[in-house]
């Protein structure tokens, strides 16, 4: 089944605004309670939402290496990742410091140091906690694309297959290999209780969460007409035992449920559901929603819960969330990360020429 041409996979789009949807709902119910333990519970507790964030690793695979199929140069790769991603993450992480400095959120830590290696995007590889909660998974995708981006170095921006196959094979027995030691250690379902050294190991390698996005990597070859199909659920599998592996059974049945919806998707050349417009919406501001939802979010649903109830509060900080992301997305996504772009690709075109060009 090849898809090169084809357009725009509208599909992962959908996706990714049921992913972002899914998460939102997530901090807005059931993680909100831990934070503020004191206020209305919500009568939702939508405990799922966390596995938005492992579908997001799933696409981020598929169309992370149709990104690098499509560059010239490594470094035209690299320009795609940054201009995409930091002009918006900036913009929310000032906003996030901002509204938490004069609300006060419990946990978010706002000590100068932690704010500046926040700008970063890079500060779980340190261990340094997160001013919004939202952002680990960023460090996380941050470590996928300089494995691709010194891929591309090696291979002369030429992904052969062989090679993908290769460096796929090893990264899942790693997995596997860390997952398992981690158990022998620990048992199984440690999660958060791992020894720094063993915390270290595991973000290192990206045990846990490496399985995810070599199953969007395998999804976008078998679409493309370059692999087989029983490969996908094959790395499924390995994503289901790795994450069990760490956090416990009950996170491996969440990741299974997910992996088999992924897999339905891209098994066909097409699911209307997720070509509708609402939802494609939200896979259009689907970044500037997830990192702009939680410290906004918190606040909101604390300031409002006592005086409307913990429903319409959730409501309201829905409705303020998303105009945000409209604006951040417009702002951020669209201007400042073209601008930014487009600077980066003058000071990194090759001698003698002035623009950057990809692959047809």
């Amino acid at each position: 089944m090849n898809t090169r041409g084809r357009g725009r996979y509208l599909e992962l789009d959908g996706l990714r605004g049921i992913a972002a949807l899914a998460v939102v709902v997530g901090h807005f119910t059931y993680t909100y309670d831990t934070v503020y333990p004191g206020d209305p519970s919500s009568n939702l507790q939508f405990t799922w939402g966390n596995f938005g964030v492992e579908l997001f690793f799933m696409i981020s695979g598929y169309v992370i290496l149709m990104t690098a199929d499509n560059v010239s140069r490594a470094a035209d790769f690299a320009v795609s990742r940054v201009s995409r991603l930091y002009p918006t993450y900036w913009i929310a992480l000032a906003v996030s410091v901002v509204v938490a400095w004069f609300v006060k959120i419990p946990g978010v830590p706002l000590d100068p140091v932690t704010i500046l290696v926040n700008l970063s995007m890079v500060q779980r590889w340190f261990l340094v906690k997160d001013v919004n909660d939202a952002f680990w998974t960023l460090a996380v995708e941050m470590q996928f694309y300089v494995l691709v981006f010194l891929l591309l170095v090696f291979m002369k921006s030429r992904l052969r297959d062989k090679a993908v196959t290769l460096v796929l094979s090893i990264w899942l027995v790693v997995a596997t290999l860390v997952t398992g030691w981690i158990v022998l250690r620990h048992g199984i379902g440690v999660g958060n209780g791992l020894p720094r050294l063993d915390k270290l190991i595991l973000n290192g390698t990206l045990a846990e969460y490496g399985p995810l996005f070599c199953v969007g990597i395998l999804a976008y070859r078998f679409r493309q007409g370059r692999g087989r199909f029983w490969l996908v659920p094959a790395a499924q599998v390995l994503a289901v035992a790795t994450g069990a592996a760490v956090w416990g059974w009950r996170y491996g049945l969440g990741v299974l449920a997910v992996c088999i919806a992924f897999s339905v998707v891209v098994a066909f050349r097409s699911v209307p559901l997720l070509r509708w417009h609402p939802i494609q919406f939200f896979g259009k501001i689907s970044y500037s929603l997830y990192v702009i939802h939680v410290v906004v979010g918190y606040a909101l649903i604390h300031l409002f819960v006592q005086g409307i109830g913990r429903v319409p509060a959730e409501s309201v900080a829905l409705i303020v969330v998303v105009a945000a992301a409209v604006i951040l997305n417009r702002v951020g996504e669209v201007r400042l990360s073209g601008a930014l772009k487009s600077v980066l690709k003058r000071k990194l075109a090759p001698s003698g020429k002035h623009s950057v060009h990809t692959r047809p």
